[in-house]
């Protein structure tokens, strides 16, 4: 007999309060925790048939909006709407869709792959990656994430967000920065790779030095999402150690506070105008020293209160304004911009060509949203499909988008190389934990487009660390 584990307790524990606080007029947050029983059913099935790693992707999109419209959009709910904060009107409505997505999700993944419950194994049970490999492979990444740091703050990359914006000019060193961007950070998922038993041994604890201490540099940007990205291929790395289970398990708690600091510091400091129009990173490092220890002198902004910038950011408010729009009119815009799937495989350095992402331009026309090259207000991928095609659009695109992704990374399985396999469904799970922000369109250029290219450069990569590794292996058996 099975015995129950901590993904069964969790589900029966939804179940209970996913009741309770309609009792007491809580109807979101009710909403809210039953939106999660599809998320923990989606793992806890996977773990039981040994799926994990082909719903990697899945499960990545699925708590990508999990996080966005219940974590933070309860957050703004419970805790800024005491202070004045209102996101929105029809906040039923979003816990209404928010549920579509996640069930949506759940039915997708099973279709793609069915549930059949045979002998259970975790990512821990994989081949372990020869040390050769991993040596070579740390080195090597950890050439291209150095290279990476210096030019991008030679080229001005560390004061982009402040001095550039989001529009990069198509040819620009920056450009091509943003291009290969995702080879930087494979440098962290081979750190990952050599962690080792015990945890607390010297080598271990050089190694999480130099996570905290990159995501200190890269936080100096002004963005969270960065410093996060090391520390989760970090830890996704660590499945594929000599460490055990109970080993990640502590990994993963002590990671916790370093998150919840990057998030909710860099979010309360770079609100600050001496933050944003510095170009001095020793002036950068004061001012998040100062937020860290509580002495950052108030702006008079919102942004004084943590809280605030942190939910805010992570519920992303300018959605609620298309399902508000919606809910109050029913009006639907259908598949307005579709035809720009055409030019989606075409690089902006060809051709003048417009946005694949379409929800920036719509906020901004149609719903007078202060946009500029300097912000970032995503209309999200649910609001969008509501605002196409209502409930049954959200339902339906989630569906697919699951059914494709679980495919997708089952396909990824099917590939000899082990350290490629690794590599491409880590990169593209991170990649598919953003998929909540941008409208339909966006999404289907970066599961397609950002995959492809992508998966291009992560296979010259491991090629690359593989020849090396067995040029190195001929050279010793001669000697």
């Amino acid at each position: 007999m099975n015995k129950i584990s901590y993904l069964d307790i969790t589900l029966i524990f939804l179940l209970i309060f996913s009741v309770i606080p309609g009792f007491f007029g809580l109807f979101e947050l009710s909403l809210g925790i039953f939106a999660a029983i599809p998320l923990i059913l989606m793992m806890r099935l996977s773990v039981l048939d040994g799926s994990l790693e082909n719903r990697m992707l899945s499960i990545s999109y699925s708590i990508s909006q999990f996080i966005c419209w219940v974590i933070g959009f309860l957050g703004c709910i419970y805790f800024l709407s005491p202070k004045g904060f209102n996101i929105g009107t029809h906040t039923i409505v979003t816990m209404v869709l928010i549920n579509l997505v996640m069930w949506g999700s759940l039915i997708g993944t099973l279709i793609a792959e069915p549930f059949k419950k045979i002998q259970s194994k975790n990512l821990n049970y994989n081949e372990e990656i020869t040390k050769e490999l991993t040596s070579k492979g740390f080195q090597i990444t950890a050439a291209i994430f150095v290279f990476f740091m210096v030019v991008n703050y030679l080229s001005g990359g560390f004061f982009s967000r402040q001095q550039i914006g989001n529009t990069v000019e198509p040819g620009t060193i920056l450009y091509f920065l943003s291009a290969f961007s995702t080879l930087q950070y494979l440098f962290f998922l081979f750190l990952g790779f050599r962690l080792n038993r015990p945890l607390l041994n010297q080598s271990n604890i050089v190694n999480l030095i130099i996570v905290l201490f990159s995501m200190l540099i890269a936080s100096l940007t002004g963005g969270r999402g960065f410093s996060i990205r090391m520390i989760i291929y970090t830890i996704l790395g660590s499945f594929y150690s000599k460490l055990k289970s109970k080993d990640i398990k502590r990994i993963i708690v002590i990671s916790i506070p370093f998150v919840l600091f990057f998030t909710i510091i860099i979010g309360n400091v770079r609100g600050n105008l001496d933050f944003s129009e510095s170009l001095n990173l020793f002036t950068r490092i004061t001012l998040i020293g100062k937020a860290a220890t509580g002495n950052l002198e108030a702006t008079g902004s919102d942004y004084d209160d943590p809280l605030y910038s942190t939910f805010t950011r992570i519920a992303e408010p300018t959605g609620q304004i298309v399902i508000d729009h919606v809910a109050e009119t029913g009006s639907y815009i259908g598949l307005r911009n579709f035809e720009r799937i055409a030019t989606a495989f075409m690089p902006k350095i060809i051709g003048d060509k417009e946005p694949m992402d379409d929800g920036g331009e719509r906020l901004r026309d149609e719903y007078g949203v202060y946009i500029t090259q300097f912000t970032n207000a995503p209309i999200t991928s649910m609001a969008d499909a509501f605002e196409r095609g209502g409930y049954g659009a959200v339902f339906m695109f989630s569906l697919i988008m699951s059914f494709y992704l679980t495919k997708l990374s089952g396909y990824i399985g099917r590939l000899k190389k082990q350290l490629l396999r690794i590599t491409l469904r880590i990169s593209f799970a991170y990649t598919c934990s953003v998929l909540y922000a941008p409208s339909i369109l966006g999404c289907i250029s970066v599961v397609t487009y950002n995959f492809i290219r992508d998966g291009l450069l992560i296979w010259a990569l491991i090629f690359v660390i593989e020849a090396t590794t067995k040029k190195i292996k001929n050279v010793q058996s001669k000697t």
